[in-house]
This record gives C-alpha cells, sequence and structure tokens, in this order.
C-alpha cells in the first residue's frame, strides 16, 4: 500500500527586521522555518523569506552644516545714545567638504538709539564694561588641528581716561582628533 502524501508545514513569519540603512531606502525582510517537509509526493514548501524597502528618514545632505538654536538676544550695551545687542549659536556638524561655509554663529543689532540725556559731570571718569566671554566656537577643523574662537562686546566705552576695554577676541588652538587617510 503506498504511503499518502504529506504536504510541506511552516511556522509563522517573524517580525521585519530592523532597516538596513539609518536613513534613506534600505532593505527589511522577514522568515519562517519549516515544521514539516513535504513527503511522498507532497506540496512544496511556498517562500521562506519576504524582503522589501524601507525608508526610514531622509539622509542629511553631508556638505550643510547643522546648526544649533540662536540664544537669547543680550542685554543692550547702551541704556541709551546707541548699543548693541547680540546673540550666538553653534556648529553641531560641519559638512564633508571642507571648502563649504557654516553660516555665521553671531548676530549683531542696534539697540537703544535715543539720545542720552545730559550728564552733569561731564569730566567723570568712566572705566569701560564689557560683556562675558560668548563660548567657544567649534574648531575650525574636522581633524587635525585647528583654531577655536570666542569674543565679548564693549557695553560702555571708557571716558576721560578711564580704563580700556582690553582684548575683545580671543583664539586658542583644538584638537579635532586623528585625519584617517592621510
Amino acid at each position: 500500500m503506498p504511503l499518502a502524501p504529506v504536504d510541506c508545514r511552516v511556522g509563522e513569519w517573524t517580525s521585519w527586521e530592523p532597516c538596513s540603512q539609518e536613513c534613506g531606502v534600505g532593505r527589511t525582510r522577514r522568515v519562517r522555518q519549516i515544521i514539516m517537509s513535504p513527503v511522498n509526493g507532497g506540496k512544496e514548501c511556498p517562500r521562506l523569506f519576504e524582503t522589501k524597502e524601507c525608508t526610514d528618514r531622509p539622509c542629511p545632505d553631508p556638505n550643510t552644516c547643522d546648526m544649533s538654536s540662536w540664544t537669547e538676544w543680550s542685554a543692550c550695551s547702551a541704556g541709551c545714545g546707541g548699543g548693541k545687542t547680540f546673540r550666538f549659536r553653534s556648529i553641531t556638524r560641519h559638512p564633508e567638504d571642507a571648502g563649504v561655509k557654516c553660516p555665521r554663529t553671531e548676530q549683531y543689532m542696534k539697540c537703544n538709539e535715543e539720545e542720552c540725556p545730559e550728564i552733569a559731570d561731564q569730566h567723570e571718569v568712566i572705566d569701560c564694561e564689557v560683556t562675558t566671554w560668548a563660548p567657544w566656537s567649534a574648531c575650525s577643523k574636522l581633524c587635525g588641528n585647528g583654531i577655536q574662537h570666542r569674543f565679548r562686546v564693549i557695553v560702555r566705552k571708557p571716558k576721560n581716561g578711564g580704563q580700556s576695554c582690553g582684548n575683545l577676541e580671543e583664539n586658542k588652538a583644538c584638537d579635532a582628533g586623528f585625519c584617517y587617510g592621510e
């Protein structure tokens, strides 16, 4: 007596695997296992894996700068007679092409431009006042040795022989790490 045919039996599909790309179009797949192989001319097994495209998110342009948000505007550097206010932001990702320039990391704006009232003592000695130092900029190089920059602005100019303002800019060397491929 001939044996009865036994069809192939497969298990449930697994979950889809993570996308093969962190950004852009990638591939994902899922699989299932054979529980019983066909015998005696039973039906063959169906597909054991499936693939499909997956798109997580667009890839950033490698030749653009990523920038932090702007800080709040500083207090005006003068109560009257014209002053400046400023704000900062940082470069959070430099472009891969070193020839691409990032946008400015600081902005200035005029403020309190109305005339000051007359001062009774025109010969009063007034020392310079400056803001605190802005944070250090990102390193100017993606790898190797570069420069970091920071600055401060004048809040009040010296008058009648008052103390000078000193340096308004500082630079320092920075090491952005090993340059691969050099």
